[in-house]
């Protein structure tokens, strides 16, 4: 939970939409994230009554975080966009089902 990075090089973007002449074709980006002050942590289980045994169970942690990106060579600092706040997150989640034969 102190850093994180990721990036993703030659990203297209015009697969779904048509570009227009001249119009970049892809993009380049990578961020990083630096943590900082107290991690949260949360559980959350989810047991339903009914015909069949159902368990689900989900943990998490996430921590505010400084984010710096680069898009095609230029530099960004987050937040990129309103309302946009950069986290570090971590998730898992496990799930049981059993049913009784009919």
């Amino acid at each position: 939970m102190a850093k994180g990075t990721a990036s993703a090089v030659d990203v297209p973007l015009c697969e779904t939409f048509s570009c227009a002449p001249g119009d970049p074709r892809s993009v380049s980006i990578s961020v990083d994230w630096r943590g900082f002050g107290p991690v949260s942590e949360f559980v959350f289980h989810d047991r339903p009554d009914g015909e069949c045994f159902f368990y689900f169970h989900h943990t998490g942690r996430v921590r505010s975080a400084d984010a710096v990106g680069t898009v095609d060579g230029a530099t960004w600092t987050v937040p990129l966009a309103a309302g946009f706040i950069p986290t570090l997150e971590a998730n898992t989640d496990g799930s049981v089902q059993r049913c009784t034969p009919g």
